[in-house]
């Protein structure tokens, strides 16, 4: 069935799979709330969704991050393994009375 989705159309997988998941209002409710904060957060910032089909990738990944948390965590040690951690300003000020 995916390969009959026109692949020039951005998003077409990614939305048929979402329709295909919308079986009832729970699940409606999760995909309709994930794509109105991913596409909120694509207006109001200028960094990470510059483009409609990371719009759409993201809608479908808030949607799994919500349903299956723990699937994606390898993914998101890594992204927080190269974080800098050691000059951030935040844990810098919660932790400042350790003076480490």
């Amino acid at each position: 069935y995916i390969a009959c989705i026109p692949k020039e159309r951005t998003g077409a997988i990614e939305s048929v799979m979402l329709q295909a998941l919308n079986v009832d209002e729970i699940e409606n409710d999760l995909i309709q709330q994930s794509e109105q904060f991913m596409r909120n957060t694509s207006t109001r910032q200028n960094r990470y969704l510059q483009k409609d089909s990371r719009i759409h990738k993201a809608i479908f990944n808030t949607y799994f991050a919500i349903r299956t948390p723990e699937e994606k965590y390898d993914e998101r040690a890594r992204i927080l393994k190269a974080f800098d951690w050691k000059n951030n300003e935040v844990l810098n000020e919660y932790f400042a009375f350790l003076n480490i």
